[in-house]
């Protein structure tokens, strides 16, 4: 079904929702995305390799989380192997792992605008500049983000719940992504403002913010999918 851009307070209520997706297994939801981060933390000790395999399969630990979101809505309990559940089905483990080199071309094409974009105000580009980081790059900035999240977060739950392949996957998330994009940039906004927050003690708040984070995704998509 398609229809107009719903308005950019449902980001607010995806929030919430993702919210009380989190309150009914606070204790797993916690100790998976603690194992994600752990086994993030571990890959990014290897040099380079380590680095390139977190990003590889970054996506499908998305799909891990989303499918574990879809149960808890369907009053099921979290198991923790559903961490890695996308990397069992063949179909599947190749769209992720193919949504995952997309990824790393990303953050390699990402270095290089960033490094275009603010030039000399990047600190490792000139130790001795002023960084002086101004409303047109903090847009600039937020764009790229934005991008990112709309491409790995609902190509993510396009090739779970549609068993889309990677390349459709990414042009749908994108018209989806262009088609709502009020209600997703406040989801988005919303996720970069409590990520301040999150980092404050020590990072842990991402502890909790990653799993509403990804609920509040899955619930987003449940509700656009009949704008696809």
């Amino acid at each position: 079904m398609q229809g107009n851009s719903l308005p950019a307070s449902r980001g607010w209520q995806w929030y919430k929702q993702g919210w009380s997706l989190f309150s009914k297994q606070k204790g797993n939801w916690v100790l998976m995305t603690l194992l994600a981060s752990v086994g993030f933390i571990l890959l990014n000790v290897i040099p380079l390799i380590g680095s390139l395999a977190a990003l590889l399969i970054f996506p499908g630990l998305i799909g891990g989380m989303l499918y574990s979101a879809q149960e808890v809505s369907s009053g099921k309990p979290i198991k923790l192997d559903y961490l890695w559940i996308v990397f069992k089905d063949p179909k599947k483990r190749s769209e992720f792992l193919k949504l995952g080199l997309v990824l790393i071309a990303g953050i390699f094409l990402t270095g290089i605008l960033v490094g275009i974009f603010m030039g000399d105000k990047v600190e490792g580009l000139n130790p001795n500049a002023n960084l002086d980081v101004g409303f047109g790059t903090l847009a600039f900035l937020f764009l790229l983000g934005l991008i990112g999240f709309i491409i790995f977060g609902y190509a993510s739950a396009l090739i779970l719940f549609r068993s889309s392949s990677m390349t459709n996957a990414l042009k749908e998330s994108i018209s989806l992504g262009t088609n709502q994009l009020l209600p997703i940039a406040t989801l988005y906004l919303l996720y970069t403002l409590f990520s301040i927050i999150a980092a404050i003690p020590f990072g842990l708040g991402f502890l909790i913010l990653w799993p509403v984070t990804i609920g509040a995704i899955y619930v987003s998509y449940q509700e656009l999918d009949d704008y696809l």
